[in-house]
């Protein structure tokens, strides 16, 4: 068994990779349909959520134009042949993300109109939709990887250029709440529709960048100082 660079670890049966590995939605399309991946992620939502109201869910074509859209900006983890974790994040328009903050976005209306492209400017707005691993693989080993990949992206599109200063998440769960927290992200609103979770908004500064979080990360904390200071 051996620890690959994202943490994963490399398992093979009859030459069969069965380890733990976080892919992106292209990545995962050589080994599950577009179908197959939003119903498996619908899966999770409600086993770590319970009940949810379709305003929350959106359908599932709408979920798969955004996908192909911006493939980096949603990461599985697949063990085996199976998706058993993901996150996702949006970056939002000026516009939507106002009304993300306010407590009013659902999710069920979110376009591609809503999202920013990231050709105009350095600086944007990112929304964080989910991070759910399911009941039998929540690890820390797997919930950590997850992480890992989620500030590698943030560091990859710091590399091109383009930094997500401001950030806005609905927390669901006391573990979401508890991760908003991690990230320097402080409670602003509960959202307007009863049960459907509380607003957290912050930005990543630098002194965001001195948590632990971030200590594993430095070429991400050298290109957002970098950033700051210029």
């Amino acid at each position: 068994m051996r620890v690959n660079k994202n943490g994963a670890t490399d398992k093979k049966i009859f030459g069969i990779d069965i380890g733990p590995k976080i892919l992106d939605i292209s990545a995962a399309q050589k080994l599950f349909t577009p179908t197959e991946m939003q119903k498996k992620m619908e899966e999770l939502i409600y086993d770590t959520l319970g009940e949810v109201s379709s305003d929350h869910m959106g359908e599932l074509d709408q979920w798969d134009e955004i996908d192909r859209a911006y493939p980096k900006n949603t990461k599985m983890l697949v063990i085996g042949n199976e998706i058993c974790g993901f996150w996702t994040f949006l970056v939002l328009t000026d516009k939507y993300f106002d009304i993300a903050k306010q407590g009013k976005l659902h999710e069920a209306d979110i376009t591609l109109q809503a999202l920013d492209d990231m050709k105009v400017s350095s600086e944007h707005k990112g929304y964080f939709l989910d991070i759910v691993v399911s009941p039998k693989h929540r690890t820390m080993q797997n919930f950590l990887m997850l992480i890992r990949a989620f500030i590698e992206q943030l560091e990859a599109y710091a590399e091109s250029g383009h930094y997500l200063i401001e950030w806005c998440a609905n927390g669901y769960s006391d573990a979401g709440r508890k991760l908003c927290k991690t990230f320097g992200l402080e409670f602003v609103c509960n959202h307007e529709q009863e049960g459907e979770g509380e607003i957290y908004y912050g930005k990543l500064k630098s002194e965001t960048l001195k948590s632990p979080i971030f200590k594993a990360h430095p070429r991400l904390v050298q290109l957002y100082n970098e950033y700051f200071n210029k």
